[in-house]
Parts: structure tokens; C-alpha cells; sequence
């Protein structure tokens, strides 16, 4: 291979050796790590088909680029996932950057294509729905009442799915969340006081994310949760519509979603919503919940401008 030699003072390293080093020493759980160690595998295997090695200076613009295309063209990738491999390289080479690593931070011009990610959420009646419903394995029964505490709080699954008695009091809900931690306090909705009265604690769960996601898809399933979408993405550089069933598009995830959205149906103000689901402004929060054409309609119909 014809090696990108470092023309700068800083030290200099090959861009997948570094990302492996970073997923090694890593104490985050393992998807963090197979994801880092997945993405510099594909560096790799650019680096075969080009006859090039990628050093953290020799991520240019023009390679970055050339690099996207080829995640496109050989592998199919959907847009969204193209996107998320870019972003982490991008995080790793500001990573680098910060170690002593010499960066070529023409990366920051490169553009790439724009694709909201087509997800659902669970209306207040969906919710319930899955609360009532009747499970006789304990383990499955734990992990859906977990996934209706998110529904319920707007906590992400790593911090739903740690929550004990510790955290209320008074009917009110306070933990610092592990991403950004920063305390947030939520009003018990009346299904967690139900649960915490049957069980006399908060739903514990003992798999993993995956795992987790995967039950949750079952436990949707038996609730009833069928309607069909037809959902677009781009693959590669083709345009695919296929259809789901709804349950097949629910994860661990979509509990926060159905949060943020069912508390702005409701009526409540973006702002008050946004100091528990940590959205810094409306323009990030309205990307973020899920409301279509339809229901927006149904929500205008009573507004004054509407009703004679």
C-alpha cells in the first residue's frame, strides 16, 4: 500500500489502528465498542480497495468523500447509516486531534445526504394497552413494565431501566441521567404509581439492549400493535419503500418518543417538555417528536382560526 505520509509536527497514526485502540480501552458496554471496531474494519477494506493507508491527516475532504461513496456503493448502506459511520469518524478524529495526533479538519466541508429516520410512536391508549396486557413470565412482564415506565417518564433506556424506590418521592421522580448527566424531575404518571402499589418497586431488568429490544417487539406483537407502514429510505443509491408492521418498528427508544410526543398533544408547553426530555431548542424538539399530517389537522380543527 502507498502510505499518506504526516507532513505536520504532530504525531501521526493509521486512522483504524487508532479507532481499534480507542474501542480496547473503551469501559463502555459493547455495542459501543463493535460499533468503533465495525467502522474502522471498514476503513480497512477501503484501504484495500483504493491501495492507500488512511492516517488521521490523510482524512480529507476529498478522501471522506470518496470514502462515503464507497460505503454507498459497495455495501448498499442507508443514508442514516452512512451518516452515523461519518459522524463517529469525525468524533474520533476530534478524539485523536485531542490526543496529539496530527487532523486534517477539511472534513468538516464535506456534505452528506439528509435522511429523517422513519420511526413510530405509541398513543396514551397503545400504552396502556401493553400495560393491561397479561404475561405470565415474570422476566417478560418486568421488561414490559420497564418499557411503559419510559413511556411514562421520557428517560432514556439507560436510565429507565435502573430506576428503585430511591428516586421518588412524593409522587415525583428524580435521577441524573447517564448521557448528559444532568438531574431531571418528573410528576409520576398514575400507570408508575400503579406499578410501584403492585410491585412495590420499580420494574427490574436483567438483559441487555438488545435483548430488551427484541422482547419488546414480541410484547407489541401480542398487544395488538399491526398497522402497516410503508416506509421510504435510500439504500445505497437506490430509493426503497417496504412495509412493517408497527411493532416490527418499535424499540427501547420509542418509549421516549411516545413521551415527548403525547405531552406536546396534550397540550403541554415544548419548553416544560424540554427541561425532562433535554432537548436544548424547539427546532431539535420538533425534529424529535412524531406527529403526522393527519393528526396535526385534527389538532388545528378547534384552534379559533378554525371555529366560527
Amino acid at each position: 500500500m502507498t502510505k499518506l505520509f504526516n507532513l505536520s509536527r504532530r504525531k501521526n497514526t493509521r486512522l483504524a489502528d487508532y479507532i481499534n485502540g480507542v474501542a480496547n480501552a473503551s469501559k463502555r458496554p459493547r455495542t459501543y465498542k463493535r460499533k468503533l471496531w465495525n467502522i474502522a474494519r471498514k476503513i480497512s477494506e477501503y484501504e484495500s480497495f483504493r491501495g492507500m493507508e488512511i492516517y488521521t491527516n490523510s482524512m480529507t475532504q476529498n478522501v471522506a468523500e470518496d470514502f462515503l461513496l464507497f460505503l454507498t456503493n459497495q455495501f448498499a448502506y442507508r443514508a442514516s447509516t452512512v451518516n452515523s459511520i461519518f459522524s463517529a469518524i469525525t468524533t474520533m478524529l476530534h478524539r485523536a486531534h485531542r490526543d496529539g495526533y496530527a487532523v486534517d479538519f477539511s472534513i468538516k466541508d464535506v456534505s452528506t445526504v439528509k435522511e429523517d429516520a422513519f420511526s413510530v410512536y405509541l398513543t396514551p391508549e397503545e400504552v396502556e394497552r401493553i400495560y393491561r396486557l397479561s404475561i405470565k413470565n415474570e422476566s417478560l412482564t418486568s421488561i414490559k413494565n420497564a418499557f411503559v415506565v419510559g413511556c411514562c417518564t421520557g428517560l432514556r433506556f439507560s436510565d429507565y431501566s435502573r430506576l428503585t424506590n430511591d428516586n421518588i418521592e412524593e409522587g415525583i421522580i428524580r435521577i441524573k441521567t447517564k448521557k448528559t448527566g444532568v438531574t431531571v424531575v418528573i410528576p409520576a404518571h398514575w400507570i408508575i404509581l400503579d406499578i410501584i402499589d403492585k410491585y412495590n418497586r420499580f420494574p427490574v431488568v436483567k438483559v441487555s439492549l438488545q435483548n430488551f429490544n427484541a422482547r419488546i417487539k414480541s410484547i407489541c406483537k401480542k398487544a395488538g400493535l399491526t398497522a402497516v407502514y410503508t416506509v421510504e429510505r435510500t439504500e445505497g443509491t437506490i430509493v426503497v419503500k417496504r412495509k412493517f408492521k408497527k411493532y416490527q418498528l418499535i424499540s427501547s427508544h420509542t418509549a421516549r418518543r411516545s413521551f415527548a410526543t403525547n405531552m406536546y398533544l396534550a397540550g403541554v408547553a415544548p419548553a416544560k417538555i424540554m427541561l425532562i426530555t433535554g432537548h436544548k431548542t424547539e427546532q431539535s424538539f420538533f425534529k424529535y417528536i412524531r406527529i403526522n399530517k393527519v393528526e396535526n389537522a385534527k389538532d388545528l380543527a378547534t384552534h379559533p382560526f378554525f371555529v366560527k
